[in-house]
């Protein structure tokens, strides 16, 4: 599938952009705009700091992309299901990479008062977004033809 020649590239600027973000965000936060800056912080847990231990964290990462690999590639996969998985083990990987070489994820993308996060969590959360979206777009399809 030629998407997933993606994921190693999702994975590359994660890792670029946290090793950068632990070199020069030692000492303070950079601002960006008003709610918006550039801040250090770390996480040894699961998703908002959530506490669990890193081998289950990276076992239940490992389990969920080993998943999604093989899903994403039966023959009926739409491709916004094929771009779901991309994005989910991108992520995944990205913060397993963290995990087993820091025991903890670096995060330091700052918005507002919202928890501080990584391009990796990104890639997993609009992975999610998608994957609900056409669910939606499903159920709607669903209504339409049955009501």
């Amino acid at each position: 599938m030629k998407l997933w020649i993606l994921a190693p590239v999702f994975i590359a600027i994660d890792q670029i952009t946290k090793f950068l973000a632990r070199a020069l965000l030692i000492e303070k936060a950079f601002p960006i705009f008003s709610d918006v800056r550039l801040q250090l912080a770390f996480n040894k847990g699961f998703a908002f700091s959530l506490p669990a231990p890193q081998l289950i964290l990276i076992a239940l990462a490992l389990g969920v992309s080993g998943f999604l690999i093989y899903w994403s590639t039966k023959e009926n996969r739409t491709l916004c299901e094929k771009w779901v998985s991309v994005f989910i083990v991108s992520g995944a990987i990205g913060n397993v990479i963290d995990r087993i070489i820091f025991h903890e994820v670096t995060d330091f993308l700052a918005f507002w008062s919202f928890p501080i996060f990584n391009v990796a969590d990104v890639l997993v959360s609009v992975g999610v977004g998608l994957l609900l979206l056409q669910e939606i777009k499903s159920m709607k399809k669903l209504n339409i033809s049955h009501g």
